[in-house]
């Protein structure tokens, strides 16, 4: 893990961050204290997607083609609920051959869950954010029975709220890492590692990621 460098000028060409579109706002917050403008600035482009798939990769490799257009720096912030594998495999062809003049930041739930070739290409930033919300959600969760999970996440399944769903396994994650010394955590713990990379990845189902991950996730009375 590491803290975004002070001066611009030494910036990575590429950076990783596990998070959400409120993550991707305090980086925001960190870039303009910098110095760099993100707003207004035709040479900061900043880009919302639930799903990012092969389209969306080539439209940020035809403008990451482009010169920038006030300064020697183009800087690119994607936040997305999930990235296609083929939209990673682009990505990695982009950023195997930097120009040096674009710094790309990518804000996903789960970082671990894209490709390790992609993974390497980029460093990682660590934003640490307290999500009131999912924190909660994760408890209710663990103590629920089967049936009360199966209902709460075919909610999320019919209504495909990735991001949500994302930040639910993100924190459930959490609590299961530090119970899984015990063989059963350990297996709930390995379930919600497959379903966030799944999910993230677009390749496998999302109810059927889910119902794993209620179905292998011991029940906790407290957490």
């Amino acid at each position: 893990m590491q803290n975004l460098p002070k001066d611009p000028s030494q910036f990575h060409h590429a950076y990783l961050v596990s998070g959400t579109k409120e993550t991707s706002a305090l980086l925001v917050s960190d870039l303009e204290r910098l110095g760099i403008a993100t707003r207004g600035n035709p040479d900061f482009v900043s880009d919302f997607v639930v799903s990012f798939g092969v389209d969306e990769a080539q439209a940020l490799i035809l403008q990451a083609a482009t010169r920038p257009v006030r300064g020697d720096r183009k800087y690119f912030l994607v936040t997305a609920s999930s990235i296609s594998r083929e939209a990673q495999n682009s990505l990695l062809k982009l950023l195997e051959e930097p120009t040096g003049s674009s710094v790309f930041f990518v804000v996903v739930p789960a970082a671990r869950a894209l490709l390790p070739t992609l993974r390497s290409r980029m460093h990682l930033l660590e934003y640490r954010t307290h999500d009131a919300t999912a924190i909660t959600l994760a408890r209710t969760f663990l103590s629920d029975s089967f049936a009360e999970r199966i209902e709460l996440l075919k909610k999320f399944a019919d209504e495909r709220d990735t991001e949500r769903v994302m930040s639910l396994l993100s924190e459930l994650e959490r609590i299961l890492g530090s119970m899984s010394r015990n063989i059963a955590f350990a297996d709930g713990l390995r379930a919600v590692w497959r379903a966030r990379r799944h999910i993230a990845a677009g390749t496998a189902s999302l109810k059927m990621m889910l119902e794993q991950v209620a179905l292998l996730v011991p029940r906790v009375k407290a957490a």
